[in-house]
């Protein structure tokens, strides 16, 4: 994030990652709503919409009587 917002401003960056894959072993595989405000105030989330992605309300739990959402997200 920094080096995408310095970059904007005509700061040469330099960018370096540790691993050679964005395996989501170590990668946060959700975007919260917190992260997406941030992503659309510097217009990101646009394109980040545009990519296939699921939307998660909340967990469910099967039981023998069929599925149970204790809570909802939204």
């Amino acid at each position: 994030m920094l080096a995408l917002l310095l970059a904007r401003r005509g700061v040469p960056v330099t960018l370096l990652e540790a691993h050679q894959d964005f395996d989501r072993e170590f990668r946060g595989d959700t975007v919260h709503p917190s992260t997406l405000e941030i992503l659309n105030e510097i217009g990101l989330a646009e394109r980040l919409h545009q990519l296939r992605h699921t939307k998660v309300y909340g967990p469910t739990i099967e039981t023998a009587d069929g599925p149970f959402r204790p809570f909802d997200l939204v």
